[in-house]
């Protein structure tokens, strides 16, 4: 199967993620700090995009920890809010902060979807300054332990930034500057532009790697045989070559004599 259909798959098979923090605070900040960090452990997996804040705080997306609240340990009334609300999982961070350290308990619950290897997380977080870092490991490990691979990347900048860009055969909007995520495996990268030589490198790419793409495309040298004036002078000597030869022959009156031959005729 090649590199663009799998890219092409993986797109197809995007699953929404619902982010649902409870901190026993209506601190609409901390709260979207929160799911800000946990966002970005959810964003470097394959396959996985996490619900806006939009979405989240919407009417719907406060109903739905208010519905997850109510729920309290029954766990299918939380799959059954989870699925309702269009997510295919969700993740519950229940953050204690009445408690020091802070305790943090992060859980995957399946909505739309079926996970095999659901689980839930727990740790400390030692300084307020490091909670996000705390939320987003956890996250990071549990979806991890889920099955869920960590993207790779690739990082391309290219000169011009006019070039055509093509990922594993597939055009890219043009940029100065690309940010691709892709599933770790081999990928191609290729930069073309009329005039200058094509670009193609090829790698592939370990789980959480990134490929860091510079390339400076060359010029074409431009040939002097290349040039169309080059053969619009030629084709104006050899037809004035001809025409010098015929009317040498036309003034021959003895044909018994004719040369052919280049004036002057010696």
């Amino acid at each position: 199967m090649s590199a663009a259909l799998l890219a092409l798959l993986a797109a197809a098979t995007v699953s929404r993620v619902a982010i649902v923090p409870i901190v026993g605070t209506d601190d609409r900040v901390q709260t979207q700090q929160i799911v800000t960090a946990v966002a970005a452990a959810i964003e470097a997996r394959v396959g996985l995009k996490a619900m806006s804040i939009d979405e989240l705080f919407s009417t719907d997306g406060t109903a739905l920890i208010k519905s997850i609240n109510r729920c309290g340990t029954d766990k299918n009334c939380v799959r059954r809010s989870v699925r309702d609300f269009g997510a295919d999982f969700a993740v519950v961070v229940v953050l204690n902060r009445r408690v020091t350290p802070p305790l943090v308990q992060i859980e995957i619950v399946p909505g739309a979807s079926r996970l095999d290897r659901a689980g839930s997380k727990v740790g400390n977080v030692t300084a307020q300054s490091d909670e996000a870092s705390t939320l987003k490991r956890l996250t990071s490990e549990l979806l991890g332990d889920a099955g869920f691979l960590r993207a790779a990347s690739i990082d391309l900048v290219v000169e011009p930034p006019d070039a055509t860009v093509l990922l594993d055969d597939v055009p890219q909007v043009t940029a100065a500057e690309h940010r691709f995520q892709v599933q770790p495996g081999a990928h191609r990268v290729e930069a073309k532009r009329e005039g200058y030589e094509p670009f193609s490198e090829s790698k592939t790419l370990a789980e959480g790697e990134t490929w860091m793409l510079r390339p400076v495309l060359k010029e074409q040298a431009t040939s002097v045989l290349s040039s169309p004036w080059v053969w619009v002078a030629t084709a104006a000597v050899v037809v004035a070559g001809a025409v010098t030869v015929g009317v040498v022959v036309a003034a021959n009156q003895d044909p018994r004599t004719v040369r052919v031959c280049p004036i002057p005729c010696e």
